[in-house]
């Protein structure tokens, strides 16, 4: 199970496995690659050198909706897209804050999540 699926479910009061496949349906969904993230996005780093932007969706999400692989910042855009939320996220080992926010800039709610540099915790 993913700490950063069970940190921003725990905000939303989601089972986090389903919340990982609810954020991976978004990510699959056609106009995502094209419209809702910037292309340097870079999905197909973790797979072989030779995956075109067209396979490294899938490949990415497919792995993706593995309950053993970890989230991290694509999910958390994700999330921010799906449930309208601005997330601030604690980078613990250095003091500073990344925020997050829906693609378009409006959000309803918002969360705090902090990351220790190997696992993401709810901040409440």
């Amino acid at each position: 199970m993913s700490c950063l699926f069970q940190s921003l479910g725990r905000h939303v009061r989601q089972d986090p496995e389903l919340l990982r496949q609810i954020v991976c349906n978004f990510l699959a969904r056609s106009e995502y690659e094209s419209n809702a993230y910037p292309s340097n996005m870079q999905f197909g780093n973790c797979f072989q050198t030779d995956t075109t932007p067209h396979t490294a969706v899938p490949l990415y999400v497919s792995h993706m909706r593995k309950s053993s692989t970890w989230g991290g910042a694509i999910e958390i855009q994700a999330f921010c897209d799906v449930y309208r939320y601005r997330v601030h996220c604690q980078i613990l080992t250095n003091g500073k804050t990344t925020t997050f926010v829906p693609s378009d800039g409006i959000y309803l709610k918002e969360c705090t999540i902090s990351w220790n540099g190997g696992h993401y915790e709810p901040v409440v």
